[in-house]
This record gives C-alpha cells, structure tokens and sequence, in this order.
C-alpha cells in the first residue's frame, strides 16, 4: 500500500461532526461573511489588506488584562460535550438551560470538567420539569435492550416514585481516556464501559409526565457520538524514512515548512511537526504528536513559535476544512484559507507574523458551508513571552 493510501485509510474516518454556536465565533463569521458580499464591489480586498495590517503591526498585546474565552451555547440550538462524548439537541417544547460542571482538581487554576447538559420546557415554569443528559462509567445488563438505528442498545428505567419520571440508558463506550498526570489524551481501538443517561424529573401530573418520556425518548433516539464516544483509526505509524511534507510557505529567517514526521531517528510516534530551517540564531523546530481521536473533536492542532523576534503559528486540519478563524486578544479575529496537501488527506493553515508578545486565544474550524466542526483553546498564548 502506498504511503498516501495508508494515510488516506488512516485519515478517511474522520467525521463531519458540526458544532452549533458551541461559540460565539460561529455568528462573527456568518455577519462577517454577509458584509462582505455586501461590500464585495466596493473594495473588500483593500478592506481585508487593512485589517490583516492592523493586527500583524500593533507593537505588542499586554498580557494581565485579557478575558478568558469561555465557549457558550446559545439556547435551544443543541450542546457539544466534548469531555463526555456527546452531542444533543433540545426537541420541540425543550430548550438547553445549563450545563452541568463539576472542579477537574483540587486547585482552582485546574478548571471544570463539563460532566452533561440540563434541559427544561421552553414554556412555563422550569421548576416542573427537567431532563438532565450525563454518562456513566458502568454499564447495566443490556438483556432485552432496545436498539437504535446506529447500533446502540438502550433501555428503559420507570421511575421510583414522586417526581421521578424515569430514565433511559444507552450503551455509549469510551475510546480515549485523558491522562491528567502528562496532560494527554491516550486512545485505543477497544472500548470501554460507559453509559449515557437520560433522565427525568416532573411534578406529579400525568399529562407532564407523559410530555417528558416523550421528550426523553427524542433525546435518547437522536443524541449523537463525537469526540471520545467515536472508535478512531489507529494512530499512524512512521520509521525514520517514511516522513510527508505537508506544504511550505514564508520567505527569509521566517520561512517554514510542516510536515508528518517521527519525534525523532528510530521513533514510530507520528506526529505534527513545524520546521523554521532559516530561523536566526539557529533554525526552530517544534513537534507534536498528532492524536486522531482529537483533531476529531478539537478540528484543529496548532503549533506556535518564536522565531527570529516574531510570533508564528501554522496548524494542521481535517481533510474538510475550508477556513479557520484565529482569535488574538483586543484584536479582530483572523479568517485564514486552508492549503490543502497533495500527498495526506490534510490541510494547513498558517498565522502572519505576530507580534513577539500577541496572544493567541483560540482557532475555530469551519468548513466552506460556514459548519463550524470544532474549536481549540489556545489558552492565551503568546509565542515568544519570555523570550526577549
């Protein structure tokens, strides 16, 4: 087999998962994009020009003053939990109130695992009725289940008594498990146990009751897998000679070059790596390893450096992507085209020279018919702090 088809049969699973408002970005680029049809005739590319300008020559960003980028879902347009492999939209008569967070660790800097989503009527008092959407890391006895259209089995639980108006649950295994201790997410090809529960509560009445099976079945029947629910493809294997450049671009001390290679001679780990061959002092060299399972979910792996006093970021996509949107602190979002490689089912994208200390917040996947796929947090980095 080819080096190219075994890439294209690594690669080729990857879904068309989209990601509805999971962030404010999804409605920046559709008005983005409407103005500019509107403006087309009248001068975009000057405008465009302009624009790109500001942001690559404002001297520097400070640092002790940005927000943090929190994702938000609009109500009632569906949720993506990434961190539980899940994807649901509210039925008819329900909206997505909240969702359900809990702290990842015992310091407040380690943030919160979102663990599901609650979703209440649309009409009408909230407190009468709620449906909440979690997993679990065991699986009951799925004797006499129920299945669904993909496979899944389900089952139905009644409820126990007064405001309880039963539960649903649904095999839903785990392929990547998340390694606090080194930070990184280790998947395999073997599931492991978990389930999705849907649940109810509502008054004592029968008619509520009746409207929030209803409702949880709907749920059940049509809440989809993404992110760790989904069984990736095994995760390329490379030997020292068996490297694919993925594209080039820049000119001088900032010229780059991307590429899928092994950490290093003799490794097999393959990875994302990011080459500043006539960067000054010395040429710049940045790598990671390149997890399916998470560019799934994510739409997006990033790399930024230093190099010769600037900022730089190029990142590497999934085959769909037709633009990506970057983030910078107090400054208007960069839409960046994607060049798609000749010889891997993959595109990249690359930053303009930054700044040494700009920001970096964030890089949001959309493909050419404006469906957002995914979001990475880039964490306010700024590629050459502490390096001056």
């Amino acid at each position: 087999m080819s080096l190219h088809d075994e890439l294209h049969d690594l690669f080729g699973r990857i879904q068309d998962a989209p990601w509805p408002g999971e962030h404010h970005a999804f409605d920046q680029f559709l008005r983005r994009k409407a103005r500019r049809g509107r403006v087309m005739a009248a001068g975009l590319t000057l405008t465009l020009a302009a624009v790109l300008a500001a942001v690559v020559l404002v001297p520097r960003l400070v640092p002790d003053d940005i927000q943090p980028v929190v994702p938000v879902t609009p109500t009632g347009r569906g949720m993506r939990i990434v961190d539980q492999g899940f994807q649901v939209a509210a039925p008819a008569g329900w909206k997505i109130s909240r969702k359900m967070t809990r702290p990842l660790g015992p310091m407040p800097s380690d943030g919160r695992l979102v663990e599901g989503v609650v979703l209440a009527p649309s009409t009408g008092d909230p407190s009468r009725a709620t449906i909440t959407v979690t997993t679990d890391a065991h699986e009951p006895s799925w004797d006499g289940a129920s299945r669904r259209t993909d496979g899944r089995r389900y089952r139905w639980r009644p409820g126990s008594g007064r405001g309880d108006a039963g539960q649903y649950l649904l095999q839903w295994p785990t392929y990547c498990h998340q390694n606090r201790e080194f930070a990184v997410a280790t998947c395999s090809l073997a599931g492991q146990a978990r389930g999705l529960l849907v649940t109810g509560y509502a008054l004592d009445d029968a008619q509520l009751r009746r409207q929030v099976q209803q409702a949880m079945r709907q749920i059940t029947l049509g809440v989809q897998p993404i992110t760790n629910a989904l069984q990736p493809p095994p995760d390329p294997s490379f030997g020292p000679e068996r490297r694919v450049l993925l594209g080039r671009g820049g000119s001088g001390t900032t010229s780059w070059e991307a590429w899928i290679e092994p950490s290093g001679p003799g490794h097999n780990l393959a990875g994302f790596s990011l080459r500043f061959p006539k960067a000054t002092p010395k040429p710049v060299r940045r790598w990671k390893q390149l997890y399916l399972s998470k560019l799934y979910g994510v739409g997006t792996l990033t790399l930024l450096a230093c190099v010769s006093g600037k900022g730089m970021g190029i990142g590497v996509v999934q085959a769909d992507v037709a633009m990506v949107q970057v983030e910078l602190s107090k400054r208007p979002p960069l839409e960046l085209p994607v060049v798609r490689s000749t010889k891997a089912p993959l595109a990249i994208f690359a930053l303009p020279p930054l700044p040494p200390r700009a920001l970096v917040n964030r890089a949001t996947a959309f493909t050419a018919d404006a469906k957002m796929i995914g979001t990475e947090n880039l964490k306010a980095v700024a590629p050459c702090w502490g390096k001056l």
